[in-house]
């Protein structure tokens, strides 16, 4: 995960990306909210929102949409992306 360290992007988006591999299952993916992260790095959910559109333009995250069956809308999944996830 070293590799992020290296990259040209904020201390937000190197926070966000550290937590976020915390959290992450053996694939890359993780199920958790924006509050959750905002609360757990100490920053605003609006400054989550602007991390993760870094990271995705940075290629090193995507976000997927989770819907019900009963076509609610459920928890996000994010796919992180780049580096070694193991």
């Amino acid at each position: 995960m070293d590799f992020i360290f290296n990259r040209p992007v904020s201390a937000y988006a190197k926070l966000v990306y550290a937590y976020l591999y915390a959290c992450a299952d053996d694939l890359g993916k993780v199920y958790v909210s924006k509050n959750i992260i905002a609360a757990r790095c100490s920053m605003s959910v609006s400054s989550v929102r602007n991390t993760f559109r870094t990271l995705e333009a940075e290629g090193l995250l995507v976000q997927k949409l989770q819907i019900s069956e009963h076509g609610d809308y459920d928890s996000n999944c994010i796919q992180l992306l780049g580096g070694e996830l193991t």
